[in-house]
């Protein structure tokens, strides 16, 4: 009889469950119980199983296997689980550091080590996502770059793909920066700073990646993997610093002029103290026009309260942009 391959999770819970109601029994009767899983499939699993301590081999009967007491076989699965995730992300972490090492001494280049070559290969990786993009910047592109950067990334994020930016903390108080984090803003994208941002690393779905290591020599050194392994190295990389980094927050919004006519009225009469009813008088509006925009604008500076609408829009500068 052919059985269709299974390893997976589902499958070892029906193996470990097989054996609980089974009490002592082998591997052929597991698979006579079952039904549809393969004999060899169940022999990894009642290994896998017996490596966590959900079962035990038979002292009694060789080859065959008893279920160990669920009460005190979870506990040491879930410890020994634990302890083995945390090896592995140890693990991780060192090849990530070895890796960075690594491309910054061994010198491998792409074939055509042009300016553009980096932007090309990244382009064509984003178009390639569907979900996330994450980004490493090792300094902060010029304005122009910037600028340009906005029009595809925001084409991209269009298409419901959740980007996260990685700075030089230098990002915080740099203009061009704070304009494309506001070209972004309702895309469900994020930007941060970090003190130690060494390498260029966009990477897409958590499948692809590339990779940009700065040189002494002025060259980069620029590769793009799609290797399990090494795009998971990365990732490790990236999360590493992204817990470690800094929300943006820039101490003006550098182009006011982006706000319409009434949502300035309605931010200098936050800042006067009126009320939505106020506001709407005083301005010709309807309550409920004062209301979305006062949601709008808090949901664009990422406040919770009108309160502090009125103080962040004063640090951005807004109410003497008139």
């Amino acid at each position: 009889m052919n059985h269709n391959r299974d390893s997976s999770p589902g499958a070892m819970a029906s193996v470990y469950n097989a054996v609980v109601d089974l009490g002592s029994c082998n591997a052929l009767a597991i698979a006579q119980s079952l039904g549809q899983l393969d004999l060899t499939d169940i022999e990894e699993h009642l290994t896998r199983l017996v490596a966590i301590g959900l079962i035990h081999p038979s002292t009694v009967a060789p080859g065959s296997f008893r279920a160990s007491a669920p009460e005190s076989a979870f506990p040491f699965a879930l410890n020994s689980l634990l302890e083995r995730i945390s090896a592995d992300v140890g693990v991780l972490q060192s090849a990530a550091a070895r890796t960075i090492v690594d491309y910054s001494t061994r010198g491998h280049r792409e074939p055509n080590d042009t300016p553009d070559l980096g932007i090309n290969t990244i382009s064509g990786i984003l178009a390639r996502a569907t979900k996330t993009a994450d980004c490493i910047l090792p300094a902060i592109p010029k304005p122009e770059m910037l600028q340009a950067g906005l029009t595809e990334d925001t084409l991209v994020m269009k298409r419901g793909v959740r980007f996260r930016f990685l700075y030089p903390s230098e990002a915080q108080e740099d203009t061009g920066v704070a304009q494309y984090a506001t070209g972004i803003q309702g895309h469900s994208s994020e930007i941060r700073t970090h003190v130690f941002t060494p390498v260029h690393l966009v990477i897409a779905d958590g499948q692809n990646a590339y990779l940009g290591v700065p040189t002494t020599t002025g060259q980069s050194i620029r590769e793009v993997h799609s290797s399990p392994g090494i795009v998971q190295t990365l990732s490790v990389v990236f999360e590493r610093l992204w817990q470690e980094s800094q929300p943006l927050t820039n101490p003006k919004d550098p182009d006011p002029s982006h706000l319409s006519d009434y949502e300035r009225r309605v931010i200098d009469g936050l800042h006067h103290g009126l009320s939505v009813d106020e506001i709407a008088s005083a301005n010709h509006l309807s309550a409920s026009t004062v209301n979305r925009t006062i949601g709008a604008l808090e949901k664009r500076v990422g406040t919770r309260s009108r309160f502090l609408l009125a103080l962040e829009a004063t640090r951005r500068g807004w109410l003497n942009a008139q």
